[in-house]
């Protein structure tokens, strides 16, 4: 069993996802990070498909010119100021509508060009080919993304924090340390 997958699929289309990837991605419990301007494009209608990757194909940009991403907050964009893709190495990425994740950027027209999904397995999606993100941003959006997918949710514990069997004052110092 592998941590995680990275599936990547550059500017490849027609055939990008088969159906023995998909047997063996609908049996996949761990966490996935995907890449590819085509992925959806090529599997419009596949349900399993839209269900793994939390999202369904909008439609199929044409880019005449770099494209800027609107950012939003998270930690898979610590550092990030722009995102700028480079039309000339994925002239058609996919805009994507999120199901039942959450949209961290988005191109000029609203779709949704990175999504994340973290509810029970973690998926980071970029419908584009990552290798078109501008320099500055691209190693720290790849190795921010590997890091969120291998990050463990943090439980908190409140109460017997210090395992003394009674709830004391250094039980309230930890808690309070913690959530300061």
């Amino acid at each position: 069993k592998f941590d995680a997958i990275i599936w990547s699929a550059g500017n490849y289309w027609g055939g990008v996802i088969n159906e023995t990837d998909l047997d063996l991605l609908k049996n996949y419990t761990g966490n996935i990070l995907f890449e590819g301007s085509d992925i959806l494009f090529d599997n419009k209608d596949n349900e399993d498909l839209k269900k793994i990757l939390h999202a369904q194909f909008r439609n199929d940009l044409k880019l005449d010119n770099n494209a800027f991403l609107i950012l939003k907050e998270h930690e898979i964009l610590d550092n990030i100021t722009e995102i700028e893709i480079d039309y000339t190495i994925s002239p058609y990425p996919d805009s994507l509508i999120v199901l039942d994740g959450y949209s961290v950027a988005e191109w000029e027209d609203n779709g949704s060009a990175i999504i994340i999904h973290d509810n029970g397995n973690r998926v980071v999606y970029f419908g584009f080919a990552v290798n078109s993100v501008n320099e500055n941003s691209r190693e720290k959006l790849i190795l921010n993304s590997v890091k969120w997918l291998f990050e463990e949710e943090q439980i908190i514990g409140y109460g017997d924090v210090n395992s003394a069997n009674k709830v004391n004052i250094l039980d309230v110092v930890k808690t309070i340390n913690h959530i300061i």
